[in-house]
């Protein structure tokens, strides 16, 4: 005969019967944010130190640029301006307002008719602000090239063009600070630019200072040049070596790819530790009649 024993005191359960305690909640590991945090602040540190080469390249770049060997100014202009552009620029008159006189249409017509590359090639320099706003009659006729933030940008309307030329596009160019300012007149068909943002690279030929009234008042002298080209500028490309960016490349991967092994390490763990044991099982008493 086989019976379920009683428990001996009143409102008491089984053993059985008792539901297994809950384990106790075991907190995240502190040592899985410590190699997050690791890895994060060495990827972050390797991308700004490769963004700091970057920048140092492109400023020596362009210092270089700057540098670069040029024949300097011809005191003696006047053979020189006699021949460029049939003398369209001889008789420049300096520090007055926009004008369209028959030398500036001509001058337009050449500048327009000259090959593009064959105008390149005779680029030499980069303009000098300074100096060429001091000393105008030593820079005209000069051909150089200029790279600012577009601070305007618009066609302009010929009255006395020759036959069969178009309109020019005027524009200006400052520094980032609005200073150094520069007028050029595009013969050319400009691409879509943003004023106020995009910077662009041009190569003219050297006109004339001119001076206007600006808008907050007083008098504005900067270069006026006759533009042949015109380009958007584009950041150039990570100047880093092949080897450094190699490098780079390997530390990112060995940062993130330990970053994951601590995540399923640390994930494994924690299954583990909070995996319920089995209940017991249930235990039937007999009794030997």
């Amino acid at each position: 005969m086989t019976r379920r024993l009683v428990p001996g005191r009143r409102g008491a359960r089984p053993a059985f019967t008792t539901t297994a305690p809950q384990p106790a909640t075991v907190p995240f590991p502190k040592g899985r944010f410590l190699i997050l945090a690791f890895a994060l602040l060495l990827v972050i540190s390797m991308l700004l130190w490769a963004e700091s080469r970057m920048e140092e390249a492109n400023r020596l770049a362009f210092e270089r640029e700057r540098e670069n060997a040029a024949p300097p100014l011809a005191e003696d202009r006047a053979a020189l301006l006699n021949g460029l552009f049939q003398g369209t620029i001889r008789d420049a008159v300096d520090n007055t307002d926009f004008t369209e006189t028959p030398s500036y249409d001509r001058l337009i017509y050449h500048v327009r008719a000259m090959p593009q590359e064959e105008f390149s090639g005779q680029v030499t320099r980069r303009l000098d602000w300074a100096d060429s706003v001091a000393r105008p009659d030593l820079w005209r006729g000069e051909f150089v090239r200029v790279r600012g933030i577009v601070a305007a940008l618009e066609p302009v309307r010929l009255r006395h063009a020759a036959d069969n030329v178009p309109d020019v596009y005027r524009g200006f160019l400052a520094e980032p600070d609005g200073s150094e300012r520069v007028a050029f007149d595009y013969v050319g068909m400009p691409p879509q630019v943003t004023t106020e943002r995009d910077v662009i690279d041009i190569e003219g030929v050297y006109y004339r200072t001119v001076s206007y009234e600006s808008k907050v008042g007083g008098q504005e002298v900067m270069p006026y040049l006759i533009a042949r080209d015109l380009k958007l500028y584009r950041r150039p490309a990570d100047p880093l070596t092949h080897f450094e960016g190699w490098k780079l490349g390997v530390v990112i991967a060995a940062s993130v790819g330990l970053a994951l092994v601590a995540l399923r390490l640390g994930s494994r763990r924690r299954q583990r530790r909070t995996q319920s044991p089995p209940p017991p099982a249930a235990t039937t008493f007999h009794k030997t009649p």
